[in-house]
């Protein structure tokens, strides 16, 4: 049994039916498909093979996780420098004229700032 899928709109729909193309076959809701299926040109791979890929942020979860734990750990100044740099992509250079100090201080201020977080984020401090 063939249904003909229908899209509400009639000129698309008579287009469908003038085109002389085989209308697609539906299958049951409760047909299922092995995914031991062989698939491709060859057969030579399986259904199962072609779903699901490693995830490449599920790794970064846990990660996310602590930075947020250890971020408010951070004084205001440390944290608007972080977010700056690393979230707004500013320079060091574009900080220390918005804060009004040296670029160099705002660099020795990223580098005791990622210090402190490491050390928060270390699992044994967890």
């Amino acid at each position: 049994m063939t249904q003909r899928l229908e899209t509400g709109d009639p000129q698309v729909d008579a287009e469908q039916g003038q085109q002389g193309e085989e209308e697609p076959r539906l299958m049951p809701a409760d047909a299922a498909t092995s995914l031991s299926t062989p698939v491709g040109q060859d057969g030579q791979v399986e259904l199962g093979d072609t779903l699901g890929a490693d995830d490449q942020e599920y790794e970064m979860v846990e990660s996310r996780a602590a930075l947020g734990r250890a971020m408010p750990l951070l004084g205001q100044r440390d944290r608007a420098i972080l977010i700056l740099r690393f979230y707004g992509n500013h320079t060091q250079a574009e900080i220390a004229d918005q804060l009004g100090i040296s670029q160099m201080h705002v660099s020795r201020l990223i580098t005791r700032a990622l210090r402190q977080l490491r050390l928060a984020m270390e699992p044994d401090n967890r």
